[in-house]
């Protein structure tokens, strides 16, 4: 079984704590792990999509059902997780305004089953009443 870089690097980082303490408290003489370097952390490299392929998504998206969820997290680089989090309280209309205070995500490989949320309906509405459909 092929284990996660991750996980190795926080089983290091036990064992190595714990046998510190285990030779503070003189059960051992030398701590073994000082022998044994940690796996490198890789860098993450973020990816973005281009201007033009932003714009070929959001012609895709428009009049699917998907339309306003694209839009807002292409504006506003909402993950996907943070957009599913949001609830008609995190939506302020008078200052035009959307806090983001909650994630979902999945769990394990457990398929989570995406609801359309009830005040998505209303932000439909309100989007499609005062939206130009373009990217300035």
């Amino acid at each position: 079984m092929r284990k996660r870089r991750h996980t190795v690097i926080k089983h290091h980082n036990l064992l190595t704590n714990t046998l510190n303490a285990v030779e503070r408290q003189e059960y051992i003489t030398k701590n073994p792990m000082r022998a044994v370097s940690p796996p490198k952390k890789r860098q993450h490299e973020a990816k973005f999509y281009t201007p033009e392929q932003l714009g070929i998504l959001l012609d895709k998206a428009v009049g699917t059902r998907l339309e306003l969820p694209v839009y807002i997290c292409a504006y506003l680089g909402l993950r996907r997780g943070e957009l599913c989090g949001l609830r008609w309280s995190d939506v302020g209309l008078e200052h035009k305004t959307i806090t983001i205070e909650n994630t979902r995500t999945q769990a394990g490989k457990n398929e989570v089953k995406l609801l359309w949320p009830q005040w998505m309906h209303g932000l439909c509405r309100l989007w499609k009443q005062t939206s130009p459909r373009r990217i300035p």
